[in-house]
């Protein structure tokens, strides 16, 4: 990995080679699946989805974000360089992976969806920011979308529904859009091309979101307290990282000696903190 050459040194092959499990095709399990066939062990991949790539698949269908999708072809192609067999289209629970006989496990599930916790009548419809770029849910036309990341997802999606012809608001507990972008430059393109859409980027700064009713989306102020609401609301788009999945790792935990979770099923974070997760696994085995 760039930048730990002197720290890691040269790929070394395993001391004992074993069959390996690795559990999903996101950037973390490919990366690990490949350094850990490249040191000797047999390794079986299982991806649920019929394509390699996990999240990263749905990342570069975001405007200003298609060349996320080098990243997994990149993993990919270097994947296929190596004896990794790859299963796709298999849902691998305990009994699944068990009946592999498997030496290690390294489970990579990515993350579990964020769900809006807060009073709804059903009079709006609530979607993931993934539901809306996969096309899994078409959106109303007024849409509200909750930044609860403050990077790239909630402004991406704001100009893909905007190019839809779609009325977007934004709601945020930060005091501003993209606010834990680490280099003020990364605001630039998505703040552009918004405010070129027409698209407000201040209207709801340090609110959160309470309630859902009667087509409205009820807001707090989170340091006033003071509420207000948005009307004629179509869709809620909700713009979140995901959450620890660790409900497999548990159970499978006290039967596999050498069991690992890592990527977001971990702890959601950036591609380049699951890549690292998983090539830093795949030498310890």
């Amino acid at each position: 990995m760039t930048g730990r050459e002197a720290e890691w040194g040269e790929l070394e092959p395993a001391t004992q080679c074993v069959r390996v499990v690795v559990v999903g095709g996101g950037p973390a399990r490919l990366e690990a699946a490949r350094v850990a066939a490249e040191r000797g062990h047999e390794v079986i991949l299982l991806e649920k989805a019929d394509q390699l790539g996990g999240k990263v698949n749905t990342m570069s269908k975001a405007p200003l974000m298609h060349e996320f999708a080098g990243v997994a072809s990149n993993l990919i192609q270097r994947l296929g360089e190596t004896e990794v067999e790859v299963r796709t289209g298999v849902t691998a629970d305990e009994a699944t992976i068990m009946a592999l006989n498997p030496d290690a496990v390294i489970l990579a599930l990515g993350a579990r969806p964020f769900q809006l916790d807060v009073p709804h009548d059903g009079s709006v419809t609530v979607a993931s920011d993934e539901q809306i770029l996969n096309r899994a849910v078409e959106p109303g036309r007024r849409v509200v979308i909750i930044d609860g990341e403050g990077r790239y997802r909630a402004l991406n999606t704001g100009i893909h529904l905007a190019q839809q012809g779609c009325h977007v608001m934004f709601v945020t507990e930060y005091p501003m859009m993209g606010a834990r972008f680490t280099v003020e430059k990364f605001r630039v393109r998505p703040y552009q091309k918004l405010l070129e859409l027409g698209v407000a980027l201040g209207d709801y700064l340090g609110e959160k979101v309470v309630g859902l009713s009667d087509r409205a989306v009820t807001i707090e102020n989170i340091y006033t307290r003071a509420r207000r609401s948005i009307d004629d609301v179509d869709t809620v788009v909700t713009a979140y990282h995901g959450l620890s999945n660790q409900v497999l790792y548990e159970t499978l935990g006290k039967k596999v000696q050498r069991c690992f979770l890592i990527g977001d099923a971990y702890a959601p974070r950036r591609i380049e903190d699951a890549c690292y997760e998983g090539h830093k696994v795949a030498r310890e085995i």
